[in-house]
């Protein structure tokens, strides 16, 4: 199976989970994306400057917001890039953080999709 849609095979799951509480679920959904902007761009910016320490504790905020919704493979990522900047390996950091934008383009683009179906149920 390809990564994306592991990914968002994962996302299903996460929400097939959540069905019962859906207040919880539209929250989530609605925040997500923007949360995501946000934490990319710290990464994007640490990872132009080439500073690992930096690369590190940006990456280690990824790892909390995939795990909370189960992607796995994005948080398998981010622990890659969280291990290549700990050895100051930044031309693989660089790699990595490529490999991440592109995930997360894909996964906050589903759940862009998603969310509204979600935010009128509530």
């Amino acid at each position: 199976m390809q990564p994306e849609i592991d990914d968002i095979n994962d996302i299903k799951y996460f929400i097939k989970n959540l069905e019962d509480d859906q207040e919880f679920l539209s929250e989530i959904l609605s925040s997500y994306p923007q949360e995501i902007e946000q934490r990319i761009k710290r990464v994007e910016n640490a990872v132009k400057q080439k500073n690992a320490n930096d690369i590190e504790k940006a990456t280690h905020k990824f790892i909390a917001l995939f795990s909370t919704i189960f992607i796995r493979t994005a948080a398998n990522l981010s622990h890659e890039l969280q291990s290549a900047a700990r050895s100051n390996q930044i031309e693989l950091c660089e790699k990595l953080f490529k490999e991440l934008q592109s995930k997360i383009i894909i996964i906050s683009s589903y759940i862009k999709s998603i969310k509204v179906n979600y935010e009128t149920r509530v």
